[in-house]
């Protein structure tokens, strides 16, 4: 006799560790530390040297990566919603510049983490939970 299993659609669950929102606040904190002077995009960019500010911020960044055990191609782990393009307007880089909905989305889901925290409750939804869904996290 012969069955069909129906298999449950189960998301993987992913909880925000403390790692997470530790790196998530550091990088919080160095975002408005920037010292690092104005690129040329006309010029030789490449040969522009990041402060410590941004060298420790895509350390933090690399740090929570992990964290969130996110894929390579899930890169930043993290953008700040309010991101605005940051080449000179008219460059070819400059038109092709789209915001990373996903990174903001992870970015948003962090603040509610870090609020959920701070507000006392221990549990923290997981990146992949339905309220986190609704960022289009997953």
């Amino acid at each position: 006799m012969n069955t069909k299993r129906t298999p449950f659609a189960r998301p993987l669950r992913h909880p925000i560790s403390e790692t997470a929102l530790e790196a998530f606040r550091l990088m919080r904190e160095l975002e408005g530390k920037c010292t690092c002077p104005p690129r040329n995009w006309h010029g030789e960019y490449w040969k522009h040297q990041q402060c410590k500010a941004c060298g420790d911020w895509w350390e933090q960044n690399s740090i929570l990566h992990d964290a969130l055990q996110l894929r390579p191609w899930q890169w930043p782990a993290v953008e700040n919603p309010a991101a605005e393009n940051p080449y000179s307007a008219g460059s070819p880089a400059a038109a092709h510049w789209k915001p990373k909905l996903e990174a903001q989305a992870r970015w948003r889901a962090l603040e509610a983490a870090e609020r959920a925290v701070k507000s006392g409750r221990t549990t923290v939804a997981p990146l992949d939970s339905p309220a986190t869904q609704q960022c289009g996290l997953t």
